[in-house]
């Protein structure tokens, strides 16, 4: 992710959470930061991050809830389609002795996450594409007959 630049809003001083102190987060991010140069994978809006901030023992512990719409193609008529992608209980836990200078930029974490959760497939119409009717006679139905019933018993008897 060299191509973006890190943005001081998504720094984390490490030094100031130590002796049980805990950072809020609330934060609106324009969604450019995720950085996708997909046709088939867009995001609308701001991606909204809500959550805490801690150093437990050795570790900085991230507990975050995070939403942003995505926008894919319809997979029958490739039309785009808004998908919300949410994540309503993100923890991630990054060992202190991998964040140097004390400063963790969590963008890339975040970043992510999201794709992780990114869906790639969608239909229209909250599932009810009008096109579907046109292409069900080319989808493949599931034969009920085991493709097994063709051997004979005899065949694998020495």
């Amino acid at each position: 992710m060299d191509t973006v630049q890190k943005n001081d809003r998504f720094k984390i001083y490490v030094d100031q959470l130590h002796d049980g102190h805990v950072e809020r987060v609330d934060e609106s991010f324009d969604s450019a930061f995720l950085d996708t140069n997909e046709p088939d994978l867009q995001f609308k809006g701001p991606v909204s991050v809500k959550g805490d901030v801690y150093v437990a023992g050795n570790e900085l512990v991230l507990h975050l809830a995070m939403s942003v719409l995505s926008i894919v193609p319809c997979t029958i008529c490739n039309t785009p389609v808004e998908v919300e992608i949410l994540l309503p209980n993100l923890y991630e836990v990054i060992p202190l002795t991998d964040i140097p200078h004390g400063i963790f930029f969590m963008q890339e974490t975040l970043r992510q996450a999201i794709l992780l959760e990114s869906k790639t497939f969608a239909e229209c119409n909250g599932g009810k594409c009008p096109q579907r009717k046109e292409i069900t006679p080319y989808l493949n139905r599931p034969s009920s007959a085991s493709p097994f019933e063709q051997l004979q018993k005899d065949d694998f008897e020495s």
